[in-house]
Formats: structure tokens, C-alpha cells, sequence
């Protein structure tokens, strides 16, 4: 990975096939590709989220007035605002489709959530006590608390599945806690994958909602579960993990085999990984926030690749610069720091 430039004071920051979305605290920048400005734009608040559809990006903002949540759309190409009819919404995903979940503040400040098809044209409008998400673009799921529900087109409930079904579990220190939902991982081949509290993974039917089974980490010298980092590798149909200083791996195809490999490596090097990750068919790309450092695994030869030191300011080492939020894409690699610096790295031959 070779470094290629650092920028401040960044709220987050959003790609799409040509340019670079970035978020400051009121005001939104969009770069090519070389990290040119091709445009800036004030926004009338505070920025805290964007999403992308085509040429056009939906800037969640906190109204500096108000101080609700409202939106702004803008023109990609040019910056220019845009009539969307979305101003007075909070857009929470955008489907490749062109379908948008918001939510929109009635007079008593509860929400009603809304299917908008764009260009604006409301397909349903409905009261939901839980936030439904677009997951692959396809399925529009709700997973929160206990709940699991599958919505159709005209947002009525097909199935739901309650987490109480499946009992409670005992935590490290013995305390007994309600199974709930931590994240859905995603859709593979018509099953859900769902991350429970327990650590646990939860499979459902995406047609009936029927639970297939529940995957349990038997290889773990302690405990039998999984944690927080896991994702679906849906490309090679595996979910993943690099936990500590161990890759773990659940095969799909093989009933569900669950595999740990020690990464000497990370040993050797005194590395860590106790994190979310963004990966590829080749590489794992991980933060160790003890040790201040980013790393990428690569996936054939089980080998550390390539370290990163962070930066840090002299003058405040008691509050050392680490990565909080890393995404990839095409062949770049995004890295937000802790205190708000986003660093742009660009792939290459991985020297060690």
C-alpha cells in the first residue's frame, strides 16, 4: 500500500465510481479521483450522513435553526442543490433500484417511516416501531432488538421472527440476558445471516423466515461464539473473522465448518486486530487501536503484508491517533482516524 495523501477534520466520507464524497462539519467537497477539488458546497447545518444514487448525493444534515434532521440532495457532477422532495426527511438507505426508506417527524415528533421511489413518488407510508434496511438492494429487512422482519413492495410484513424463540444465553460472568440482534451480516444463496448478542450466528429462510440453524464457533478454546469483527464473505461464500491474532472462517458449502488458524505473523509482529475489517478476495486490511498501526493480511499466504504507523502529535500523546473507520474501494483503502483525519492509500505490491 502506498500512501497517498491525509485529510482534516473530516465527518466521513462516501465513494462512488468517479469522486471522492467528503464530509466536513458544514461543508460537503467532492475530489476526483487525484484527490482535485471539483466542487464544495455550505450546507445550512451540521453534516452526519450521505447517501448515493446515481448522479446525486442525499447530505443528512442537523439544521443549524431548527435542530432537526434534514436533507439536502446535490448534483454530483456540478454540487448545485436539486429539488428531490426530500428536504424535510431523514434518508436512513438508497437501493440500487432508486427506492428510498426515510423517516419524516409528524406533530407529536414521533416518525412514520416511507418507501419513496425516486424521482419522488411515495409508494407507502407506514408506522414502524422498528427501522427497516435495504440489504443487497433486493430485500428490505428489519433487524432490531428481538425482532427480525422481511417487508414487501407495498411495506407490509411477510414474515417475522422473534429471537425469543431461541431462549436466553449466559454471558462470561454468569448473568443471564434475552437473546437479541447485534447486525445483519447479509443475504447468501435465500438465507439471512444474523449476529446475535450471544455471539452466535443466526440463519433464517429469506422466503418463510424459518430458522435453519444457529452456527456456534466450536473452535474457540474458550467460549463457543463468534464476536462483533465477523462478516459474510458472500464471493467465496464464507463468513470471516480476524479476532486477536486468529483468522476464523465458516465454510458455507461444507456444513457450516468452522476453521481458526493462528496468524504467527501477528505474533511475531506484536499485531492485533479486535475490530471491524474491509477486505477483497485477496486481503484483509485490519486497525490494531492498541498499538496505533494499520496491517493487511493477505489471504493466501496467511502473511502480514504490509504495516502502517500512525502519525501522532507530539505535543498530545495522550491521545494516540488510531483507525476508527476503514472502507475499500476499487484500489484504495479509507482510513477515518479518532480524531477525524482521513488517510487515502492506494494498493499496490504490499511490501512487508
Amino acid at each position: 500500500m502506498k500512501y497517498i495523501q491525509s485529510i482534516d477534520e473530516v465527518n466521513g466520507c462516501y465513494l462512488i465510481q468517479h469522486a471522492l464524497v467528503v464530509l466536513f462539519k458544514n461543508i460537503i467537497k467532492c475530489f476526483d479521483l487525484s484527490q482535485n477539488l471539483i466542487w464544495e458546497k455550505i450546507i445550512p447545518g451540521k453534516s452526519i450522513g450521505c447517501k448515493v444514487f446515481r448522479d446525486f448525493a442525499f447530505i443528512e444534515f442537523i439544521d443549524k435553526e431548527s435542530g432537526f434532521e434534514k436533507t439536502i440532495s446535490l448534483n454530483l457532477d456540478t454540487g448545485d442543490v436539486i429539488n428531490s422532495g426530500l428536504e424535510r426527511y431523514m434518508v436512513r438507505s438508497v437501493s440500487i433500484e432508486g427506492f428510498v426508506i426515510a423517516l419524516k417527524y409528524n406533530s407529536d415528533y414521533s416518525t412514520n417511516t416511507f418507501c419513496i421511489q425516486l424521482p419522488f413518488s411515495v409508494k407507502w407510508e407506514k408506522k414502524f416501531d422498528d427501522l427497516p434496511l435495504y440489504i443487497d438492494g433486493e430485500y428490505l429487512l428489519s433487524g432490531i432488538k428481538n425482532n427480525i422482519s422481511l417487508i414487501d413492495d407495498n411495506g407490509n410484513i411477510e414474515w417475522k421472527f422473534d429471537t425469543a424463540e431461541i431462549g436466553c444465553w449466559s454471558d462470561y460472568d454468569g448473568s443471564e440476558k434475552q437473546t437479541q440482534v447485534n447486525k445483519i451480516l447479509g443475504i447468501y444463496e435465500d438465507k439471512i445471516y444474523i449476529l446475535l448478542n450471544s455471539g452466535k450466528i443466526l440463519i433464517l429462510d429469506i422466503k418463510s423466515g424459518d430458522k435453519i440453524t444457529i452456527l456456534k464457533n466450536d473452535k474457540h478454546p474458550k467460549f463457543d461464539n463468534f464476536g462483533d469483527s465477523i462478516e459474510l464473505d458472500p464471493n467465496n461464500g464464507k463468513l470471516i473473522q480476524l479476532a486477536n491474532q486468529d483468522l476464523i472462517e465458516v465454510d458455507l458449502h461444507n456444513n457450516y465448518t468452522v476453521t481458526l488458524t493462528p496468524i504467527e505473523d501477528m505474533k511475531s509482529l506484536n499485531l492485533e486486530n479486535y475490530s471491524k475489517f474491509v477486505f477483497d478476495d485477496d486481503f484483509i486490511y485490519f486497525s490494531d487501536y492498541h498499538h496505533y498501526k494499520l496491517g493487511s493480511l493477505n489471504r493466501k499466504t496467511l502473511k502480514i503484508d504490509w504495516i502502517y504507523d500512525f502519525p501522532q502529535d507530539h505535543d498530545q500523546s495522550d491521545n494516540p491517533r488510531f483507525g476508527r473507520e476503514l472502507k475499500l474501494f476499487n484500489e484504495r483503502l479509507y482510513v477515518i482516524d479518532n480524531k477525524h483525519t482521513l488517510h487515502i492509500f492506494q494498493k499496490g505490491s504490499h511490501p512487508a
